[in-house]
C-alpha cells in the first residue's frame, strides 16, 4: 500500500460527520473525518478513538466535556454515550471497528 497523508485525504471531505475510510488494521478502520458544529449524542458496541489533525474539538461523555486540540487523542469505551462539536471545520483522524454503526440515544 503507498504511504498515505491524512491531511491531503481529510481536503476531499465535503460534508461534516461522514468520514472517509483511509485503510484498514485488521479488523478495524481508519477514517478521517470533519468536525463542525455539533453531533447527535450516541453511543457504539464497540471503543473508538478520536485523534486531532487540525483544529479543537469538545467531546461530551457522560460524566465530563473534554477539550482536544492538534495532536491529542481520547478513547471512548464501547457503551459510552458520546457527543463531539466544535466551532470551526476541525479534522479528526478516527479508528474503529469496521462496519460500527451508532445507536442514537436523542
Amino acid at each position: 500500500m503507498p504511504k498515505v497523508n491524512l491531511l491531503k485525504e481529510g481536503k476531499k471531505i465535503k460534508v461534516p460527520f461522514k468520514p472517509l475510510p483511509v485503510c484498514k488494521v485488521g479488523s478495524s478502520n481508519i477514517l478521517v473525518g470533519i468536525i463542525k458544529g455539533e453531533y447527535k449524542k450516541h453511543k457504539h458496541p464497540y471503543d473508538e478513538f478520536f485523534y486531532i489533525l487540525d483544529g479543537k474539538i469538545v467531546l461530551e461523555l457522560e460524566k465530563e466535556k473534554v477539550s482536544l486540540s492538534k495532536g491529542e487523542g481520547i478513547l471512548v469505551k464501547k457503551g459510552e454515550e458520546h457527543r463531539t462539536s466544535s466551532r470551526h471545520k476541525s479534522l479528526v483522524m478516527l479508528f474503529e471497528r469496521c462496519g460500527m454503526e451508532s445507536q442514537f440515544t436523542e
